[in-house]
């Protein structure tokens, strides 16, 4: 039986050959108005503030029985473009496929499909499972007898995540058909190095957000509830004379403690999923005029653009162990389009890492410097500690396509200089050579400078 169709609801399809299990995933899931009005009722009542049902995720459910039932349906909604978004997946379906070979074939027609793996045996070892599906960062495994609420949570951050991958993807489909139609794919390779540098932020957030998830406390006080309930008949003697219940105030409090410190780690997570999705929009907004007068040109604190453009590699050079020095002298602000500076800095500080971790030295660091420079112009600099570049080479930095990266296209250098100029601005690079770190030098027009002209 599948639920109706909903344009808000995320698509989920659950094969198994239990029809009872269907039931159990449907409840958890896809819960009647009335229990959704309960819940929304009670997590008003606990947080003291308005719940509304319609806070609650939804999700629209399909179900198979066997893997190939369930292939013809992954098949019919990619071809009604209403693909799904999460299949869990028993790995037991006899006498059909098994979980893995149903999952190899959805894959083939459907090869973002996200899949959580439910079993209650260990049929596979990891190493068998991960040989045969290849694709480990495309399915998750759900041990039977599985929990409620991580259920729930699985499929609201894998749901959430398959989203935000299918509008990215949507986005740079879109960009590079429009830059093919204009001639213009110079300008769509810079949109999506550019995208890629913030989209990496992205995936940082996103991956903490789920981790997040997986780990959290929440599953531990429906056991409390349980334990309070079984004790109804005598709350007083059981927190009286019974050890649990004597330990139980201090073990809420444990609880609580460590629930407001995820609560305030997600938050700051989406905030800055947020802030990184909106930065991509700016970008692709900007580029997709196709014109030097794209974006919004005002007065901006350098200070600030520094700050957001380590803020989105902060997680990068934290797993580097990269130590950042700032040196900043007092300026004024510049007037510039705060996107495309952003962009700059971040090619650079992506530069900087790549070319410390590929350095054998073993100073890590990037010094950023903000000074005052000649001509009512502020002074940005990134100086790294790394592998340094040729002198025959630091002519050749900023043209299209030249790179010293294995895996790198030569484009971000190239757009940033292009960039800095439309700003009525500059980008230079200088090195004493291989093994003797590199600087690059951002000049931007001050306020100053722009109400003299």
């Amino acid at each position: 039986m599948n639920a109706a169709q909903n344009p808000t609801s995320s698509r989920i399809l659950i094969v198994d050959d239990n029809a009872d299990i269907h039931a159990d995933f449907r409840k958890i899931l896809s819960p009647p108005s009335a229990l959704r009005s309960e819940l929304a009722a009670a997590a008003g009542a606990m947080f003291n503030r308005s719940v509304t049902p319609g806070n609650l995720a939804r999700f629209e459910l399909d179900t198979a029985l066997q893997g190939q039932q369930g292939l013809e349906m992954v098949k019919a909604a990619q071809a009604a473009n209403r693909p799904y978004e999460v299949a869990f997946v028993d790995m037991r379906m006899p006498p059909g496929w098994d979980g893995l070979e149903t999952i190899a074939h959805f894959w083939e027609v459907q090869p973002g499909l996200l899949v959580i793996i439910c079993t209650a045996f260990s049929d596979y070892s990891w190493e068998e499972i991960n040989r045969r599906l290849a694709q480990s960062d495309r399915f998750l495994i759900l041990k039977k007898p599985f929990d409620n609420v991580e259920v729930f949570q699985l499929a609201a951050a894998l749901t959430s995540r398959a989203r935000v991958e299918r509008e990215l993807a949507e986005s740079n489909l879109n960009l590079i058909t429009a830059s093919r139609h204009a001639g213009m794919a110079e300008v769509a390779t810079g949109v999506l190095h550019n995208v890629g540098n913030v989209l990496n932020s992205v995936n940082v957030s996103a991956t903490l957000i789920h981790d997040q998830l997986r780990r959290s406390q929440l599953s531990t006080l429906a056991k409390v509830a349980q334990l309070l309930g079984e004790q109804e008949a005598d709350l007083g003697g059981f927190f009286s004379t019974d050890p649990r219940g004597r330990r139980l105030p201090g073990f809420i409090k444990a609880i609580s403690d460590q629930l407001q410190v995820e609560q305030a780690t997600l938050l700051d997570e989406a905030q800055s999923l947020t802030s990184d999705v909106e930065h991509i929009k700016e970008i692709v907004s900007m580029q997709q005029s196709y014109s030097k007068l794209s974006g919004v040109v005002e007065p901006v604190p350098p200070m600030q653009m520094i700050e957001d453009a380590l803020r989105m590699k902060a997680a990068a050079l934290e797993r580097h162990q990269i130590e950042i020095v700032r040196d900043f002298s007092e300026v004024p602000p510049v007037v510039v389009d705060r996107h495309k500076v952003i962009q700059i800095l971040v090619n650079l500080l992506g530069n900087a890492k790549h070319a410390i971790t590929d350095h054998a030295g073993l100073e890590r660091k990037i010094i950023l410097r903000l000074h005052n420079g000649p001509d009512n112009r502020v002074r940005i600099e990134v100086q790294d500690t790394g592998t340094g570049i040729a002198a025959e080479n630091l002519t050749r930095v900023f043209q299209y396509g030249f790179t010293t990266k294995k895996d790198g296209h030569g484009f971000g250098l190239h757009s940033g200089a292009n960039a800095a100029r439309e700003m009525n601005g500059s980008l230079t690079v200088a090195s004493a050579g291989p093994g003797c770190g590199t600087t690059f030098t951002l000049e931007l027009p001050s306020a100053v400078a722009a109400k003299a002209v």
